[in-house]
């Protein structure tokens, strides 16, 4: 965590809100929120003293804002960039965090027998560099190039080997481990009870405000005249990945943003997925693998997950109301008994 502490003391958080009278000395609840990357982020803390609680909200913005910036593979002088700049270099020095993080998400591409996994990068930009939808033909090098055993993380010696021709992109990750990583500096600053949402993920930790769990409120998606129930989140996580709201866009034609990386084409069928787990990385990973890959595949592949997830897919184009699907759904607390609609 060393390198983070450092990276984290020099990010400057702006918009920060307090909830709770600051100049209070006991224990107040703290929350504060950022802008970063151009998604509000939030963080509240409540059973620390109110000048420990505000530090440690810092530092977990502080370090949401290292993460994003260090698995951009967009920005100069990123980990992320630089490994892409380094392929088929060898062997690359890397904090040993994200040597680790890079082996949990590579376990992701072989459980989805590559469908989705972080050596997308050649894949995506063929799609948003595009006039028009590419051809087959002109994907293959990008399918190649995301083959699973194209990348070698090896935590133990903080390095990782990255083929030629391959790239990095960890847009399906990032937000997931950041939080994971901004949710174990406030443990380490001793909260036991506090949250973190960053862009459509949430992380709970503890009983949250009432000791039932911290309540996450589902958006209204498209087809749908009103949410599903909030979740109630105790220790765990949960992700939202929406296809309406990530688009390749060619005219008047629009298409997912997840790719299938086995065909280098979109994913088509789904509106929406929700996932709860206990770590924010595994529900990110799995809630966009759930989208790739559709309910039916995906009800394979998430038998061999330990410890099984809760999914939730609403499937259709989002002209009409989705169909549900759900594996170990029922299984969350509710406010409210599902609807007939949505069992």
């Amino acid at each position: 965590m060393t390198r983070y502490r450092r990276l984290t003391l020099a990010v400057l958080v702006a918009g920060l809100v307090v909830v709770g009278d600051a100049r209070a000395r006991g224990s107040e609840p703290i929350r504060l929120s950022a802008d970063i990357a151009g998604e509000r982020a939030e963080v509240e803390v409540r059973d620390l003293p109110t000048e420990e609680a505000t530090l440690a909200a810092r530092q977990a913005l502080g370090t949401l804002a290292a993460v994003e910036r260090e698995l951009a593979a967009g920005l100069p002088g990123s980990t992320v960039a630089r490994l892409n700049g380094a392929a088929a270099g060898g062997a690359q020095a890397i904090d040993g965090g994200i040597a680790a993080m890079l082996e949990t998400v590579l376990g992701f591409c072989v459980w989805s027998r590559n469908a989705h996994g972080p050596l997308g990068g050649v894949l995506y930009e063929a799609w948003e560099r595009a006039e028009r939808p590419p051809a087959p033909q002109s994907l293959q090098v990008g399918i190649r190039s995301a083959a699973c055993d194209n990348l070698t993380p090896r935590p133990a010696e903080a390095e990782v080997v990255l083929a030629a021709g391959s790239r990095l992109d960890l847009r399906h990750f990032a937000a997931g481990y950041a939080v994971d990583r901004a949710m174990l500096d406030l443990e380490e600053l001793g909260a036991t009870n506090a949250f973190i949402t960053y862009r459509s993920i949430s992380r709970g930790s503890g009983g949250g405000p009432t000791g039932a769990g911290w309540k996450v409120t589902l958006p209204v998606f498209p087809g749908l005249t009103e949410a599903p129930d909030p979740v109630h989140l105790r220790d765990g996580a949960l992700a939202v990945v929406s296809t309406h709201r990530r688009r390749f866009r060619f005219g008047t034609e629009s298409f997912p943003a997840f790719l299938d990386q086995r065909s280098g084409r979109p994913s088509e069928g789904t509106v929406a997925v929700v996932t709860v787990t206990h770590r924010a990385l595994d529900a990110q990973a799995i809630a966009t693998a759930m989208v790739v890959l559709g309910n039916r595949e995906g009800q394979l592949r998430l038998g061999g997950v330990i410890p099984s997830p809760s999914v939730l897919w609403l499937l259709g184009d989002g002209s009409g109301p989705p169909l549900l699907a759900t594996f170990r759904w029922s299984e969350l607390r509710w406010n409210q008994p599902l609807s007939p609609r949505q069992r």
